[in-house]
């Protein structure tokens, strides 16, 4: 098993090595010792700049999982690599990357008895496994996240594993199987009145609708969020998205 100092290496050199064309700034030096409130604090610095700063927002957590590490609160420690692994693979279209940290932050998880985010790092690390070229053990490793969502009864989190479902399937050319999940996952957030949820959905289901030439649901699925977006409850980043897959699938 690695040491805490071995793994905050392995952390800086991956840093260096594996990101450093999406990361501009100066590498953490070897012998830095920080306290928990460093770690609280470089938390919150990447959740400040997630969305509007992403290339300063990955080195800010990945310094917070080795604070989180020094200090032996891996669950913490895991919460941030899967955030930074939500970066690379959405921010810097690096999934590669993503999959590593992804797979690091579920044995964290797991190590910490810490259900919740099992259940996120199974099914987040299943949708990575699953289309970078791997389906089945992407969807089996996706299945694996919905015992851990059972026992806290969380439906909204079986609900988006269903989406990374679709997904893995969609970006396999399982064209129906994608329908089917996704159907499920909107299903559920329209009985929640999910906004967000279900206007994220139907971006992917413009691009399932466009793959299958079916004119008549992919009309309907862009009808129903130029309607959602009248409500102003969409934040902006979905926005975008949405603008993008209207591009894709002129």
């Amino acid at each position: 098993m690695l040491t805490i100092a071995r793994y905050a290496l392995i952390l800086n050199l991956f840093f260096l090595f594996a990101c450093k064309k999406n990361i501009a700034t100066a590498p953490t030096p070897k012998d830095a010792i920080y306290s928990q409130y460093d770690a609280f604090d470089l938390q919150a610095e990447g959740m400040n700049l997630f969305n509007t700063q992403p290339e300063k927002a990955a080195p800010a957590f990945l310094k917070a999982a080795e604070a989180y590490l020094q200090n032996k609160m891996p669950k913490d420690a895991g919460i941030c690599l899967g955030l930074v692994a939500h970066l690379y693979q959405e921010k810097f279209q690096k999934p590669d990357s993503a999959l590593i940290l992804s797979q690091k932050a579920l044995d964290y998880a797991l190590q910490s008895n810490d259900t919740l985010n099992t259940g996120h790092s199974y099914s987040y690390t299943g949708f990575l496994t699953g289309i970078l070229g791997n389906p089945d053990k992407g969807i089996e490793l996706i299945n694996k996240s919905f015992p851990y969502y059972e026992m806290m009864r969380n439906k909204d989190g079986q609900a988006a594993a269903r989406y990374d479902m679709a997904r893995v399937y969609g970006e396999n050319g399982k064209w129906a199987e994608a329908m089917s999940a996704l159907n499920e996952s909107t299903a559920h957030f329209k009985e929640k009145t999910n906004l967000q949820r279900v206007f994220n959905n139907n971006v992917y289901a413009m691009k399932i609708f466009k793959s299958t030439n079916n004119s008549s649901e992919y009309k309907r699925v862009v009808d129903e969020n130029e309607y959602l977006i009248k409500t102003g409850k969409i934040n902006p980043v979905l926005q975008q998205k949405y603008v993008d897959m209207l591009e894709k699938t002129k």
